[in-house]
């Protein structure tokens, strides 16, 4: 069910890690069962300015990945994520920061994580994790992040296209929930990156989800190998193949936007997805044996492209707990469309391929 997975997985390991860190001694205790799923709601439009701010809902997020050029030529990409969980008077936040010098082929990265009372929903939504800020106000998304080694992305945000929603309507259940899902795939973007203390202009293209609902599931082996896909023709392609707790793929759904702005669903074998996996990497981190470049056709809308990542590690291992480890990798795309050949960028992004260490849960010595 969409992306929700890690989401879950990401937002209740940080509340176990700040819970963890003002626990003195470990208590020994039942296994605590999973956290009620509520019951399907019927959906409702998504309108804006309303759905851009935050909801009244267990879970939420803002994402954005983009490819940047700086004044100087030098290619770079990004994602940045701030993530939501409502916990009664308070909120739980953890946010990421990643950054790709794709000349210098180096990923860096950093988190934030912090409580306070959740903001009203349906307002214009401003959020401070620690000195980490996300703005929404307007039309206009806005988001400054520092990082260590004297680095910084500060950027401004404008949809260029319109918004598309996934399933058709931008809302979607399953068996662990219901979650609302829509994507600005194109966004321009100005701003300001710094790298080792060296401040340079930037300008490109971003795609921009947001997601929020009550959903539950679990991480390794289910997971997601999720595409946000931008072509030169002016269209743009979300894909998400989810797996089971077995391991198998569950379902294929996506969302195609033409170079006009109209929007179709995909799903599975009704549209003839496939997605070949076409190499593995094995992470140095965490031994993970990650997918590397995929082969996409989607026979309905005579979609056949290759993606190609621009560097192995980026894998988004730092202040995770393990089943949230993931990759979110800035990568190339050529191939056709319609019989016309295209070029384009991607960000792809894989969850649950970390094999977390069992846990050894402690016994009642009655002593």
């Amino acid at each position: 069910m969409a992306r929700s997975g890690l989401r879950a997985v990401l937002l209740a390991g940080f509340l176990s890690m700040g819970l963890a860190a003002c626990t003195a001694q470990i208590e020994s205790r039942p296994v605590p069962p999973a956290p009620p799923v509520q019951a399907f709601e019927s959906p409702r439009p998504v309108t804006f300015p309303r759905d851009e701010g935050p909801h009244a809902d267990n879970l939420e997020w803002w994402y954005y990945n983009g490819h940047l050029v700086a004044d100087d030529g030098v290619e770079y990409g990004f994602h940045f994520v701030v993530f939501q969980s409502l916990r009664g008077a308070e909120a739980v936040y953890a946010a990421h920061l990643g950054i790709l010098d794709v000349q210098g082929g180096a990923h860096r990265r950093d988190y934030r994580f912090n409580t306070q009372p959740p903001p009203p929903e349906g307002a214009a939504l401003h959020l401070a994790i620690s000195e980490w800020t996300l703005d929404i106000a307007d039309g206009v998304h806005a988001f400054q992040a520092e990082s260590r080694e004297e680095s910084s992305l500060s950027l401004t945000l404008t949809p260029a296209a319109p918004p598309m929603f996934h399933n058709e309507i931008g809302w979607m259940s399953g068996p662990f929930g219901w979650t609302y899902y829509y994507s600005w795939p194109r966004m321009d973007v100005q701003g300001v990156l710094e790298l080792d203390g060296r401040p340079r202009s930037v300008t490109g293209e971003a795609w921009f989800d947001h997601q929020w609902g009550d959903f539950f599931v679990m991480g390794y082996p289910a997971g997601w190998q999720w595409m946000a896909v931008q072509l030169d023709d002016g269209s743009a392609l979300m894909l998400n193949e989810s797996r089971g707790l077995d391991g198998e793929v569950t379902e294929t759904i996506g969302s195609y936007m033409d170079a006009s702005g109209r929007v179709t669903a995909l799903r599975d074998n009704s549209d003839g997805i496939r997605i070949e996996n076409l190499d593995t990497w094995t992470s140095p981190s965490t031994g993970a044996v990650y997918p590397y470049g995929w082969r996409v056709a989607i026979e309905s809308i005579g979609v056949q492209i290759e993606v190609t990542p621009l560097l192995e590690d980026q894998e988004i291992d730092e202040g995770v707990p393990e089943p949230a480890i993931y990759w979110e990798g800035k990568s190339s795309v050529s191939g056709y469309v319609g019989g016309r050949k295209v070029s384009g960028r991607a960000y792809v992004e894989l969850t649950g391929y970390v094999q977390p260490e069992p846990l050894e849960w402690r016994l009642e010595s009655g002593g």
